[in-house]
This record gives structure tokens, sequence and C-alpha cells, in this order.
């Protein structure tokens, strides 16, 4: 009997933490324990007591995961407990209710030299995001982990003027503290350190105009339906354009990429509009409009690989 219900729990836990693991919403739990039930009153009827001993209730899962959360944040604060160093990884971005959230990473290494890299915590700011506001609450979640300061090695942030200034910023503010022998050492993260050097490429007149010709297509309803119509027609390879979003600049990988090849097209249907481009028939600008492509498409794949590789990444993925 203790076997069995043991079993049972395991087998809740499993299921909320897949729930958990995906993002998805609490309430499909319910959904899914019908589904199940239907399928297993038809195939496998002497299973439909064990399933409905589980239970996949909204609150039980919201329940169950805060119970998951709780023990990871208790298995975490034991392992930074033991780093001799550590490094930590930074990212303060805005999500799409316009409230500011403060990412955290964290890799320590302990004296038997056992490496742990993993999401450390993420804060919510619902009033001012300064340098001050940022380092206060660095400090805190630090202290929640028993992290000490005096421990810290290095520091990777973005190279927003909160994070980086030198008087006020948080590196600053951490500086001034001058509670190292030897002071952590500072890294831009690679990501923006790629978006700066994209902005010396001086390929303004490729991106503006491919920006400005994809929102006249998107942007206008009548236009987007008959330009989608029209690929369809005649089967192309992609099936619409793809907007730009200058804050997840690597999306130009894909925007330019499809506007290369459509681009006869394009230019038929602007010129249709009474919208002509002599750039999109020079030489020259085609030129630099198949470069610029190619080189952002090897920046995104790079990316992604080194994604894959160092979970370290996943800060702008968590926001």
């Amino acid at each position: 009997m203790h076997n069995s219900m043991t079993s049972t729990v395991a087998e809740r836990e499993q299921r909320t933490n897949k729930i958990g693991q995906r993002q998805l919403p609490f309430q499909p739990g319910e959904f899914a324990k019908e589904v199940l039930t239907a399928f297993v009153e038809e195939f496998c009827a002497d299973k439909k007591e064990a399933l409905e001993s589980i239970s996949l209730s909204r609150h039980t899962v919201i329940r169950r995961i805060e119970t998951l959360s709780k023990d990871i944040e208790r298995k975490l604060k034991e392992v930074a407990s033991n780093s001799i160093y550590f490094i930590i990884a930074l990212d303060e971005s805005t999500d799409n209710s316009d409230i500011a959230q403060f990412a955290i990473m964290v890799r320590g290494i302990d004296d038997q030299f056992s490496i742990t890299e993993d999401f450390l915590t993420m804060s919510s700011f619902h009033g001012t995001t300064t340098g001050q506001d940022i380092f206060d609450n660095l400090l805190k979640e630090l202290k929640d982990f028993n992290l000490p300061l005096e421990k810290l090695s290095g520091i990777c942030t973005d190279g927003a003027p909160a994070m980086t200034g030198e008087h006020t910023g948080l590196i600053g503010l951490l500086l001034k503290s001058r509670v190292w022998n030897v002071p952590p050492i500072v890294y831009h993260c690679i990501i923006y350190q790629e978006n700066l050097g994209a902005q010396h490429l001086k390929m303004g007149h490729v991106m503006e105009l491919v920006v400005s010709t994809v929102n006249y297509i998107r942007a206008r309803a009548l236009s987007h339906r008959q330009f989608k119509k029209i690929l369809k027609e005649i089967e192309a390879e992609f099936q619409d354009v793809t907007y730009y979003c200058k804050v997840r600049w690597l999306s130009s990988a894909k925007t330019l990429r499809r506007f290369l090849s459509l681009l006869d097209l394009i230019d038929t249907f602007m010129r249709g509009k009474g919208r002509n481009h002599e750039e999109f028939r020079n030489v020259a600008w085609i030129n630099d409009l198949a470069f610029l492509a190619d080189i952002t498409e090897h920046m995104a794949i790079s990316t992604a690989n080194y994604r894959e590789s160092s979970s370290m990444y996943h800060l702008c993925g968590a926001i």
C-alpha cells in the first residue's frame, strides 16, 4: 500500500514538472485528465481507478510547482554556499506588460574544482531601474543565496548605462565597494558586442529600405493579403515576409534572407503599388543585400550554437 501511494505521488510530481518545464497554463491539466480518462476507458479500463486517483486540478498543479520551486531553490543555495568563487551574468529588459525584469545567472566553482552553472533568480521592477535600484536588488539576491560579494570574480552585462555607468551604474557602484583584493573582471555580453559591430558595417542604406518595404507590405491589410495571395499562387519558397525587431536584432537574418529570396516579386509588387525603388534592380545594392543576409545568418547560427552549448546564454530567453 505504501509503495503504491509513493508511486502515485511520484507520478503526480512528474506530470506537474512537465507542465512547469513547458511553461504551460495550469488549467489544461484538468482537460488532459479528461482526455486520458476517455482513452483509458476504451483501451484499458482496468487502469481507470489508478488514473482517477491522480489530481491535475489547477490549484493542485500550482501547489506542486511551488513545492518543486522551493526544492530547487534550496538545492541551489546549498551548491552556491560551497562556491569559493563565482561569476554572474546580468540582463535587464522589459516584458510585454511594460514591467522591467532583472535576471541573474551564476556560475560557481568549489574547492573540488566542480563547476556549477544555473539560473539564479529573476526580479521585477515596477518603478525606476536606475543603477542604484539594480545594485540594491543584486546585493539582496546574492545575500539570499549565500553568495558573499567577496567571492565575486566576474560580471557579464549588456551595454545599458544603468549597468555599465562608471559613477552611478551597477558596475561603478560595485567597484566602489572595494571588498576585493583583486576586483572582478567586467565582461560585455557577446550578443551586444556583435550588435555594436553590426552598427559599423555601414549597411544602413540596405536595412532602411528593406525595413520600410516590409513595413509597407505588412502594415496594410489589403496589401498584405494581396502579397500573400501572389506568393501562394506561384508556390514561392516563403509564404510571407517577416518583421524586423530592433531589440532582437538577429531577427534581421530571417528578414533579409526572405527579402533576398523574394526580391524580384517584391520589386514587381511595389511597382504595381506605385512605389518604384531602383535599388531593387541595382547590382551593387543587391550585392550589399546578399552580403548582409549572409553575415547576419552566420551570426544567428553561431549564436544558436552558443545557446545550445552554454546555459549562461539563456538569460534573454528567460525574460
